[in-house]
């Protein structure tokens, strides 16, 4: 199998970076885009007639450092060009990435991520397979809080917050993108934006459809310390997926203090996954046995709609705001998945075989107020605010085993998981500036939690209710117009996800399975933070993080079966964190250089102790390395450049155990008249990324050699029209429903 994937690989990288790839994927939309040049050449006369008259601002620099926040600023960026906001965030300084341990800000600082100050209901691979697919193009910042207030849900220890374009005056602006990715298969993706103004009404529209295949293979060798054997599963990993949606975001302003509006919003996604699977074992004399093949066939439909309506006044003369919001979402995902294993080549002579069918559907719900004002003349700020959340999950589990001639159901096996959630909180920030250069900011978050489990078909029914206490200190000294000094506190939790609950079976072949813990506990975490910041470019962070009850993925055997089940670790977890970063324009602005670094302390000897595992502590170092080099030579090109470098390091039960680079090129070129942008973007070039990781549980050490699917090329083509600019929506970051069903993946 091992030479089959190393001719394919060849075949396909040789086809990547052949001309014809950009042929291929212009040629069939020649017809839209001379439409499109046509109209944009009757609007660039209709301008010059008009004799329009734009005043331009002062350059921002690409990362902004804030005493309370970063912001990241990408409006006009090659970066999100026909990109995906999933491969923005990967691209993102502070901000770490992956599948295995979810979104994280600086070290592994859980992060929330928000839309236009509204909270994503997704969750775990549900959140980063919706980001992969919803496009960047109208993206004007990210913002990175890295210790939120009160304000913020007890579950967001850090926030990511994307900033939409809006339109400043009347008219309206848009674009559409077209992208064609070769990797180890073929992808394509369509996406467009359109904003609109008139006099009080705006809306914000964008639409989504593409394909994208993957090809992943993995080597899992999983060492049992008993008798040195080696347990290995060679898989490889076809994914196919289709995708569709779009979102719609309007508000009217009923007059200079009073707006409202709501944000609209429908996905669709389905998605193949076939997983072809060598298992054998290695004993301790170095022989194989138990020698057999599998093949896991997974189909899935997932759909969501969700709305939000919400009301704000703003009063500038009494420095009151109120705002009002109320968030509903619908969300399923319907899966079939068919695991047949057999001792030959002959794939119809299955020795064993089961089929199971899970109907998920969740339901949420939650209303929301802010309230803030001055106290009197007292120098004091008040901000107040109250959330009800409600939760409702369904999974039907059906389960069929295969008697030779057909799937039958199996009832001793099958049956149905009832998730109901209800959070109630009640929060408080109150905040002060003394002599010009002090402002302290104190805040508290309650929220109570009342959570119930059921298995109808057994009656198991599992009930939690509990109350977290959360403070917030934010301490910030404006030494002069250059130094800033910030020093803060925040407590947060991070409930199970519902999903992580669920008891119900997912196999990997028939010696390695899955299953979820009802009984899981909240995750508790506290983050002392110290920040100091020179000139708004550099700035230096420097954090103490201690967790307790650390949920993650541990492994224990029952006969010859491996069964995968989330837990939490007895004892504390503690992280030292110091990073730098830098940014910096330099050459009058051809050049952009963003640097973000920072290295990461663990000490695990609680938890290695309590737990019973063999895990060293460790470091953890990240580099990230943007830069930017505007119309090279003159020939209105430019050039991007991306680097992140990963250590190995150790975290909690996890190792990753090899140095990890990614890298990334790009070259694009906009051609004014027309407004087309193309561009040229470069994965992997050198074929160097690495993803090896080992799971320790007192059982063994289970380790994976990943090969992702991230080395290839891709072309963009971005035409954008319209009669307007745009800016960002600074007046409606109200936090507009954050409305929550899990929490930050992990």
């Amino acid at each position: 199998m091992k030479n089959k994937k190393n001719d394919q690989s060849k075949k396909t990288m040789t086809k990547a970076y052949l001309l014809t790839l950009f042929l291929i994927f212009f040629l069939p939309n020649i017809k839209i885009y001379s439409q499109l040049i046509i109209q944009d050449s009757l609007k660039v006369i209709a301008e010059k007639q008009l004799k329009e008259v734009v005043i331009h601002g002062t350059k921002k620099p690409t990362l902004e450092a804030k005493s309370d926040k970063f912001i990241f600023n990408v409006e006009n960026s090659s970066l999100v060009d026909g990109n995906n906001v999933l491969n923005v965030l990967e691209q993102t300084p502070l901000l770490n990435v992956d599948e295995t341990s979810g979104i994280n800000i600086m070290g592994f600082q859980k992060a929330a991520v928000y839309i236009n100050s509204r909270k994503s209901v997704l969750t775990g691979k549900d959140l980063l397979d919706y980001l992969k697919n919803m496009p960047a193009d109208n993206i004007v910042k990210i913002e990175i809080i890295t210790t939120p207030s009160a304000k913020y849900d007890a579950t967001d220890g850090g926030v990511i917050n994307l900033i939409l374009k809006r339109l400043e005056t009347d008219g309206w602006k848009g674009s559409i993108s077209l992208t064609n990715k070769q990797k180890r298969m073929n992808s394509t993706s369509k996406s467009g934006y359109l904003n609109y103004h008139k006099n009080k009404f705006s809306q914000s529209t964008t639409l989504y459809i593409g394909k994208d295949n993957t090809l992943v293979y993995d080597y899992n060798i999983n060492k049992m310390y008993s008798d040195n054997s080696k347990q290995i599963i060679d898989s490889e990993k076809n994914t196919k997926d289709f995708h569709l949606g779009g979102t719609t975001a309007l508000d009217y302003e009923l007059n200079e203090k009073n707006l409202i509006g709501g944000v609209f919003e429908l996905h669709y996604a389905k998605e193949n996954n076939h997983i072809f699977n060598d298992n054998y074992t290695i004993l301790n004399d170095n022989t194989e046995n138990n020698k057999y093949l599998s093949n896991n066939n997974n189909d899935e439909i997932g759909k969501m709609v969700s709305g939000n309506l919400f009301y704000k006044l703003n009063e500038e003369r009494t420095e009151k705001s109120l705002d009002l919001n109320f968030d509903w979402t619908y969300y399923s995902i319907n899966k079939n998945n068919v695991l047949n294993t057999y001792l030959s080549e002959n794939q119809n002579q299955w020795t064993y075989a089961n089929l199971i069918k899970t109907e998920e559907t969740k339901n949420n719900y939650a209303f929301k107020i802010d309230y803030a004002q001055p106290i009197a003349k007292t120098g004091y700020n008040l901000e107040i605010g109250s959330k009800i959340n409600f939760l409702a999950i369904k999974n039907p589990y059906i389960f069929n085993n295969w008697n030779g001639n057909q799937f039958i159901i199996d009832l001793a096996t099958t049956n149905k998981f009832n998730y109901n959630e209800n959070i109630n909180a009640i929060y408080f920030n109150i905040n002060k500036q003394y002599l010009n250069k002090i402002n302290l900011k104190l805040g508290l978050r309650i929220e109570n939690t009342n959570t119930n489990t059921l298995q109808e078909s057994d009656q198991i029914n599992n009930n939690h209710n509990y109350t977290n206490w959360l403070p917030y200190v934010n301490l910030n000294y404006k030494i002069n117009t250059k130094n800033n000094l910030t020093i803060s506190y925040k407590k947060s939790i991070l409930r199970p996800f519902p999903n992580e609950m669920n008891p119900f079976i997912n196999y990997i072949n028939i010696n390695n399975l899955s299953v979820g813990n009802t009984y899981l506990k909240v995750e508790d975490t506290e983050n002392y933070k110290l920040t100091y910041i020179y000139k708004k470019a550099y700035s230096f962070i420097s954090y103490y993080q201690k967790t307790s009850n650390f949920i993650n993925n541990s492994i224990y055997q029952e006969g010859s079966t491996f069964i995968t089940k989330p837990i939490n670790l007895n004892g504390f977890m503690h992280e030292y964190y110091l990073g730098i970063n830098v940014s910096q324009a330099l050459f009058k602005n051809k050049i952009n250089l963003n640097i973000s670094t920072g290295v990461s302390v663990f000490d695990n000897s609680e938890i290695e102790k309590q737990n019973n595992i063999k895990l060293n502590g460790g470091d953890f170092y990240r580099l990230k390395l943007s830069f930017n080099y505007k119309d090279i030579l003159k020939t209105s090109l430019n050039l991007d450049a991306y680097l992140s470098f990963v250590s190995p390091s150790n975290y909690a039960n996890f190792t990753i155990n090899d140095p990890s680079y990614r890298t990334a090129f790009n070259l694009n070129k906009k051609f004014e008249k027309q407004n087309i942008k193309i561009k040229i973007n470069v994965n992997d070039p050198f074929n160097i990324y690495k993803w090896r990781t080992t799971f320790y549980s007192p059982i063994g050490a289970f380790g994976t050699n990943k090969q992702r699917d991230f080395r290839g090329i891709s072309v963009s083509i971005t035409k954008q029209f319209g009669n307007n600019k745009s800016k960002d929506t600074e007046k409606t970051e109200s936090e507009k429903g954050r409305i929550e069903t899990g929490q930050s993946t992990k």
